[in-house]
């Protein structure tokens, strides 16, 4: 079970999944605009259930997310090229708009609690890409 299948009254008070106290709303366009790239969605979910993470680990999920959508492996290059990526556009972008927070001297990365409809947002764009996926392969 996940994170977010976790019934509320069994959740805890530090669950990001339920922020106590004040949450980012960003502006409508903001949001949509940062959730119009794969990588920005996909860092999103995983921040709304990773909590804080090193880029390292970031950059080793979405270049295993990526591996495994294509079918293909994810050689050294490329996955630099996703770490680059990540540090000097995704990530900047998403701190613009409100959503994450990078510590540059920890080189770590996390989800800013956020409104309900936000997190909902994100979970129903991810979901979506999945459903495209598997009504693409058949």
């Amino acid at each position: 079970m996940n994170r977010d299948d976790t019934p509320p009254e069994h959740r805890s008070e530090n669950d990001p999944a339920e922020p106590n106290g004040p949450v980012a709303s960003p502006a409508a366009d903001d949001l949509y605009r940062a959730l119009s790239d794969e990588t920005r969605r996909r860092t999103l979910w995983y921040l709304l259930h990773g909590g804080t993470v090193s880029t390292g680990e970031l950059a080793d999920v979405l270049s295993g997310w990526r591996a495994t959508s294509s079918g293909a492996p994810v050689g050294p290059a490329e996955h630099e090229d996703v770490s680059i990526r990540l540090h000097h556009g995704h990530i900047p972008m998403l701190e613009d708009a409100g959503l994450v927070v990078h510590d540059a001297d920890a080189d770590d990365v996390r989800l800013v609690p956020v409104a309900a409809p936000v997190r909902e947002i994100i979970r129903a764009a991810v979901e979506y890409e999945s459903f495209l996926e598997s009504v693409r392969s058949g």
